[in-house]
């Protein structure tokens, strides 16, 4: 065991350990409430793209975004916010298949229902529904976009310190 030095005190150690720990359970639980979509990578005919920070910077750098599929762009700068440079990580699950469908729906909506997601949108119409929802942890956030049609589903979840309640507010301020 190492010896406290002459200029630290017990008090000061033990408030750096608490600390420390504190940082650590952060870490850990919003890392755990990404770990609960993984067992959609389990489901047959679900395809999952993965993006870390490395490659989200790579592509802020690009100026060209990030697209996913035909329809899903994220990258750019919206209302003065440079989007890819506030996203940690980024995670695209995609499905036609009717089965893995109604399997990826059961799970995302029992991940949704825990009190730590806040719904922001949710709108159905032509037998397409989409919700968007958001967790926070800390300066951490997390914003699930699930979007339901009659032969696709796709979830997009972004970790960082991107606040999409934030983006929606504003836009509904602008609008009116």
């Amino acid at each position: 065991m190492n010896k406290l030095s002459k200029n630290e005190s017990p008090l000061r150690t033990m408030k750096r350990l608490a600390v420390c720990a504190m940082l650590v359970l952060i870490c850990v639980s919003a890392n755990a409430r990404n770990k609960a979509f993984d067992e959609l990578e389990k489901i047959q005919d679900v395809e999952c793209v993965h993006l870390n920070k490395m490659l989200l910077k790579m592509a802020a750098m690009s100026g060209e975004g990030v697209h996913v599929g035909e329809s899903i762009n994220i990258g750019g700068n919206v209302n003065g916010i440079d989007v890819l440079k506030q996203i940690d990580d980024l995670k695209v699950y995609t499905t036609e298949s009717e089965k893995a469908i109604e399997e990826m729906k059961t799970i995302v909506l029992k991940i949704l229902k825990d009190k730590e997601w806040e719904p922001l949108v949710e709108a159905n119409e032509d037998g397409e529904a989409v919700k968007i929802y958001q967790a926070r942890k800390g300066k951490k956030i997390t914003n699930i976009i699930f979007a339901l049609e009659d032969n696709e589903a796709t979830l997009v979840i972004l970790s960082g310190t991107f606040d999409i309640g934030k983006l929606i507010q504003q836009q509904a301020e602008a609008e009116n």
